[in-house]
Formats: C-alpha cells, sequence, structure tokens
C-alpha cells in the first residue's frame, strides 16, 4: 500500500499478485490486514486518533482490523463489528465508490430511521452527500451514528470492486471542520 501525492491510499501491484497468488490458505480479509497493518499504524500516530480497516459485508460494514488511540477515549467500535453502511463513514466511503443506481438499488434495506437526529433520513440526502464525498475523495461521518463522535474515511480504490476502506474517529473537539482535508 502506498499515498499518493493527494493522500489517496492505493494497493500496489505486488499487493494484487500476492492477493491472487497466495496458496497459504489465508482469505483476502487477512491479506489486506496484514498488508494495511503498518499504514494503519502510521495513520493513528499522525493523526492520534482510533483508526479502522473495513469491508462491505452485504448492506452493512465489517470491521476487520482497529488500531486505538494512545488517548483515554475508547469507541463502541471492534473488529467483527458489523453497522449499515449508511450511518458510518467507512461505509459511507464504501458507498461513494459504487454507482448511484448500486447505491439506490441497496439503499432499499436502509433503515433510514436508525443512528439519531443527525442522520441523514431517505436516499435523495444520501445521494446529495455521497457525491460531495466523491468530490472530496473522502467521507465524513458528523455525529450521525453517535453525538459527539466524526469519523473520516476513503475506501482503498482498485481492489475487490472497492469493498475495504480505511477510516479515522475521534471526538468532535478532536476532529473539527478544518481537519477534515488534512486527515
Amino acid at each position: 500500500i502506498y499515498r499518493d501525492s493527494e493522500a489517496n491510499y492505493r494497493l500496489t501491484v505486488k499487493l494484487k499478485n500476492l492477493m491472487v497468488t497466495s496458496t497459504d490458505g489465508q482469505n483476502t480479509n487477512e491479506i489486506v490486514k496484514i498488508a494495511a497493518k503498518k499504514h494503519l499504524m502510521k495513520l493513528k500516530d499522525e493523526t492520534g486518533l482510533s483508526v479502522h480497516l473495513a469491508k462491505r459485508d452485504g448492506v452493512n460494514v465489517l470491521y476487520l482490523e482497529k488500531i486505538e488511540s494512545d488517548n483515554f477515549i475508547r469507541f463502541d467500535t471492534y473488529i467483527g463489528k458489523r453497522a449499515p453502511l449508511h450511518l458510518t463513514a467507512v461505509g459511507k466511503a464504501l458507498l461513494a465508490a459504487m454507482t448511484k443506481e448500486d447505491v439506490s438499488q441497496l439503499s432499499e434495506s436502509f433503515d433510514f430511521e436508525a443512528g439519531n437526529k443527525a442522520t441523514l433520513k431517505n436516499l435523495h440526502e444520501l445521494s446529495l452527500q455521497l457525491d460531495s464525498f466523491r468530490k472530496m475523495g473522502y467521507a465524513i461521518e458528523d455525529q450521525e451514528e453517535a453525538a459527539g463522535v466524526r469519523c473520516i474515511a476513503s475506501h482503498i480504490p482498485g481492489v475487490f470492486d472497492n469493498n475495504f476502506s480505511i477510516g479515522v474517529i475521534g471526538m468532535t473537539d478532536q476532529i473539527s471542520d478544518k481537519d477534515y482535508p488534512k486527515i
């Protein structure tokens, strides 16, 4: 994995070949976790925030890895947790990488009543937000799943139909609006 000049993460050809030719019985999730681990650690160190590696699992996101920040704040995410795609930054990053038609089809299974008062309430609102995320190159979850919590995420392009994403999570006083582009 490398980080390009626009701060996007990309998988190298070497890793793609490893995933295709792996014969040691490891599944795709494990291979991506192993390849991403040092980058997740670096992201945690650079931002001071907890970091997640996630993948799409139907209409949910599945957390594959979590690196806790060094501060005392802990979040209720854990390896193996599933959450609705439309409520999380790691999920929205995956949705933003999909076609509008695919998002529309998936949204028929979304519970737009879940979350809290900040949660998007319909496909139209979600579509407008995803259009914005596509332009920015990253997704944001601003207190939609839990009050006082913000997340920023990006999908990992080019591998397994863009089904993997990386995100950071922190309290609103740790992540301000002006911090989004830098993170």
